[in-house]
């Protein structure tokens, strides 16, 4: 019996035969075997593998480019939106590591549908990421002589890189001052590399 408990447990088993293998040398066998179903059970929900794994990038960016919009779209507390960004791509790389890794593959380049996730999600986003920049500029929050759109692109690799490389930093920060560089290290760092001084507003 096909339920909407079996297309979330075929999702769960898709996106961790991607995580473990990449795009190329995942298939289909694999993720009915670890899901326990049979391949028919699996192309009732999806056609073949571009489309599954298709679905999962769509579902995991479109729920992040939807909290990022909800949150930059709230000019009346500006420094408050601009903490809550910061947190809400934290938040996302520690809670769906799986997909993000994913995801990463694909905007590194190296993956088969760098062409599309660019196209149908990065070009906005960084655009609409730049214009939220450039307003904390006009309000006096953030540094004026931040270049909106390098800043939008060096706020995400400077995030991205933590997280590519957690283990390697707070290693070598531990080994510096004895002690581990937590989360909130890292947000309460980028807001303040990016905004003016509360004191000399």
């Amino acid at each position: 019996m096909k339920t909407k408990n079996t297309k979330k447990i075929l999702i769960a088993c898709a996106t961790k035969v991607f995580f473990e293998n990449g795009f190329e040398l995942a298939s289909m066998r694999q993720i009915v075997e670890m899901a326990g179903v049979t391949k028919p059970t699996l192309y009732y929900y999806f056609k073949n593998k571009t489309e599954l794994y298709r679905y999962i990038l769509d579902t995991h960016l479109q729920k992040v480019f939807n909290k990022v919009n909800h949150i930059i779209s709230d000019y009346d507390d500006y420094p408050n939106a601009f903490r809550k960004l910061i947190e809400c791509f934290s938040d996302t790389f520690e809670s769906e590591y799986q997909e993000y890794t994913i995801t990463q593959r694909e905007i590194n380049g190296r993956g088969v549908f760098y062409t599309y996730v660019r196209d149908q999600y990065f070009i906005n986003f960084f655009n609409e990421l730049a214009f939220f920049i450039r307003t904390g500029i006009e309000k006096n929050i953030i540094r004026p002589t931040l270049d909106p759109v390098h800043s939008a692109y060096s706020m995400i690799a400077t995030i991205m890189f933590y997280y590519n490389h957690d283990v390697l930093i707070n290693d070598v920060v531990t080994i510096n001052n004895s002690t581990k560089w937590a989360r909130k290290d890292l947000i309460d760092h980028i807001y303040t590399l990016y905004t003016i001084n509360e004191k000399t507003r």
